[in-house]
């Protein structure tokens, strides 16, 4: 198997205690993500040799790497006070970014198939992207954010649903379905 395509970077707001999600949307279009599993580990020795060896997921580092982060990101991940129809964000020291589900779509191709496999992280909190910018000189150079984060796993224990499907559009309403996106707002983000 072979990677080559990501695409459909998808946020939803995690009520922790019902476990359930809301405000889901698209958060841009997607450049680059990455999902680093952690372990607690641990080993005794007896007898001049290893007798136990214990490995226990502790949690995952995750970036996402979009073309934009929407208005709503800074509300829906960062806590912050926006306004849609003023284009505005009002940010406050007060602000405690929220738990949110993370998924996207990676494309796959295998004996000349292609395929497109799915992942949803149930629980993470992401930290805001430092900005950075610059003025153009002879050439241009995108500056695109990037938002790293924590995954932990929810109520169930389970810290990664994937699945794989034969079309991209299959995904797409895996991931709607998992963020909780009913089609009356399926196409906003």
């Amino acid at each position: 198997m072979a990677y080559y395509g990501l695409s459909n970077p998808f946020i939803a707001k995690l009520d922790v205690a019902k476990g359930t999600y809301s405000d889901g949307f698209q958060c841009g279009e997607a450049v680059g993500s990455n999902v680093t599993p952690n372990y607690i580990e641990g080993s005794l020795h007896g007898d001049n040799k290893l007798v136990e060896y214990v490995k226990i997921f502790k949690d995952a580092d995750v970036t996402l790497t979009v073309t934009t982060l929407p208005l709503k990101a800074a509300e829906i991940m960062f806590g912050h006070e926006i306004s849609e129809e003023n284009n505005s964000e009002t940010d406050s020291v007060d602000d405690e970014a929220n738990y949110v589900g993370y998924g996207f779509i990676a494309q796959e191709i295998k004996n000349g198939v292609v395929s497109y496999p799915a992942a949803w992280l149930p629980k993470v909190k992401f930290s805001e992207p430092a900005e950075s910018f610059t003025t153009n000189g002879d050439s241009i150079t995108f500056g695109t954010p990037q938002v790293s984060g924590k995954a932990a796993s929810d109520a169930s224990t389970k810290w990664r649903y994937k699945q794989t499907f034969a079309t991209h559009e299959e995904a797409v309403a895996w991931l709607k379905e998992k963020a909780n996106i009913t089609k009356s707002v399926a196409g906003a983000g």
